[in-house]
C-alpha cells in the first residue's frame, strides 16, 4: 500500500542524550495491536507507517529519523527483502526488526540482514525505549571503540581434541606473525559445563566467565585482569570449577562481557561447548571464523554434518567455516584423508594437526601448550601453520 498514518502524539521520554523521532513501519494488523502507545507523556516521538508486507519503505520516511521499526513477517520473502534494502540505503539510521512469533530462525536472519536489534510483537513503548538506549549507546561504543576478531572453537564429537586445538591456537597466535608482530590473543573457555582449558594450561584460576557474565553492572578492567590468567603469549578466561546450567547464561549479559573483552584483546578463541543453546548459538553467528574440529572418523564427520546443517538452518554464510582435522595420521592405507572430509562436508579445510602422542599428551599433563614444551615436534610445527592460516582468514587479514 505504501500509505502514512501519522500516530497522533504518540511520545515518551527516552533520556537526556537520545531525543528525535521513531518510524514505526508495520501492517494494519500489527498497527491495530499496538494501539494505546497514544497516550504517552511527552518527550521521543513515534510516527506510525501502516505498509503492506511487499512495499517499501519509503525513502524520505527514513530522513532524520533516531530508529526505525520495521515489520518482519514470517516466510515472506519480500519482507525480508525489504529490511535488507532498508538497512542498505540508510546505514546511519539503527533498524529494529518487530517480529509476530519467537522463530529463532527469522532471529537469526533478522540480524544477518542487519538489524541492530529484534522485538516481539505486540511490543510496549517500554521495550522499544530499552532497544533503542541499548543500540545507541552500542552504536556510540563501537565508533570508539576497535572490537577484536573472534574465532569460535566447535566440537564435531566428544574427544576430538577442541581444547588441544583451542589453547594451542591461542599460544600460536601470540607468537610473532610474518611482519614480526605478536598478537595478545585471549582464550575465553564458555564449555560451562565441562571446560578443561585451564587444567590442559596449568592455570588456577581466580574466576570464570561465568563471574563477569554475572557482573556486567560492574565489570571493568579491573575485575576482568583479576579473572583472566595471563600466561607468556595469551591470557586464559576459565570455564567454571563447577557444572553451571546453560540456561544459568544470561545472553544479554554474556553479549555484553563479550564485547567488552573483544575490545581489550588483540584475538579472541571462544571455545564452545558441546551442546548447543541460544546463546552458543548467538555467539557463534557473531564469530568472524569458525573453526570446526574433526577427526578422521565416519562418527565425527557424520555429527560435523549435522552441525554444518544446524548453521544452515539458522543462516550463518558457510564461508565464514572452516574444518581443522585433528589427529591425523597419515599412513599409506589410511581409508580418510583430509581431501575427502573437504569434499564430503563442502567445506575448507584449513588446518590438519597430526597425531602426536609424544608430545601433546606431556604437554598437557605439564600444564603447557604444546609449541612451549616441545617447540620442533610435528604438532608445534602444524599449530603454527593452522595459526598463519587462521591469520589470513581474518577480516582485514589479521
Amino acid at each position: 500500500m505504501g500509505t502514512l498514518e501519522p500516530m497522533p502524539t504518540a511520545t515518551w521520554m527516552l533520556g537526556d542524550t537520545v531525543s528525535g523521532e521513531v518510524g514505526l513501519f508495520l501492517s494494519s494488523r500489527a498497527a491495530e495491536a499496538i494501539g494505546g502507545l497514544e497516550s504517552l507523556p511527552a518527550g521521543l516521538s513515534l510516527r506510525l507507517h501502516v505498509l503492506a508486507g511487499d512495499a517499501p519503505v519509503p525513502p524520505r520516511a527514513m530522513d532524520g529519523l533516531v530508529a526505525a521499526v520495521i515489520e518482519l513477517e514470517g516466510g515472506r520473502s519480500s519482507s525480508l527483502a525489504r529490511l535488507a534494502a532498508t538497512v542498505r540505503a540508510h546505514p546511519g539510521v539503527p533498524v529494529i526488526a518487530a517480529l509476530a512469533t519467537a522463530d529463532i530462525g527469522a532471529i537469526k536472519t533478522a540480524l544477518r540482514e542487519g538489524a541492530d536489534d529484534v522485538v516481539h510483537l505486540p511490543f510496549s513503548a517500554e521495550e522499544i525505549e530499552r532497544a533503542v538506549l541499548e543500540i545507541v549507546a552500542r552504536r556510540s561504543e563501537t565508533a570508539d571503540q576497535k572490537l577484536a576478531p573472534a574465532i569460535a572453537v566447535v566440537r564435531s564429537t566428544g574427544g576430538c581434541g577442541a581444547t588441544t586445538v583451542a589453547t594451542n591456537l591461542a599460544a600460536a597466535l601470540g607468537q610473532a606473525g610474518e611482519q614480526g608482530r605478536a598478537d595478545r590473543p585471549l582464550l575465553v573457555d564458555l564449555d560451562v559445563q565441562f571446560g578443561d582449558g585451564a587444567a590442559y594450561l596449568g592455570v588456577e584460576p581466580t574466576g570464570s566467565i561465568v563471574d563477569l557474565v554475572r557482573s556486567t553492572e560492574r565489570i571493568d578492567a579491573e575485575l576482568v585482569a583479576s579473572i583472566a590468567t595471563p600466561l607468556d603469549s595469551f591470557s586464559v578466561i576459565a570455564a567454571p570449577s563447577s557444572v553451571t546450567p546453560f540456561d544459568a547464561i544470561e545472553l544479554d549479559s554474556l553479549l555484553q562481557v563479550i564485547r567488552r573483552l573483544r575490545g581489550s584483546c588483540d584475538a579472541m578463541i571462544v571455545e564452545l561447548p558441546a551442546n548447543w543453546s541460544n546463546w552458543s548459538l548467538s555467539l557463534v553467528s557473531q564469530a568472524d571464523l569458525i573453526l570446526v574440529v574433526v577427526e578422521l572418523s565416519v562418527r565425527s564427520i557424520a555429527h560435523a554434518r549435522r552441525t554444518l546443517d544446524l548453521f544452515d538452518a539458522i543462516g550463518l554464510p558457510r564461508h565464514q567455516v572452516r574444518l581443522v582435522v585433528n589427529k591425523a595420521e597419515k599412513r599409506f592405507f589410511a581409508t580418510l584423508r583430509s581431501e575427502d572430509v573437504e569434499a564430503t562436508l563442502g567445506v575448507p579445510v584449513i588446518g590438519s594437526l597430526p597425531a602426536d602422542d609424544s608430545a601433546v599428551a606431556p604437554a598437557q599433563q605439564n600444564g603447557e601448550p604444546v609449541l612451549a614444551f616441545a617447540p620442533r615436534s610435528k604438532f608445534a610445527k602444524a599449530m603454527t601453520n593452522l595459526a598463519a592460516a587462521v591469520r589470513s582468514a581474518l577480516p582485514e587479514g589479521r
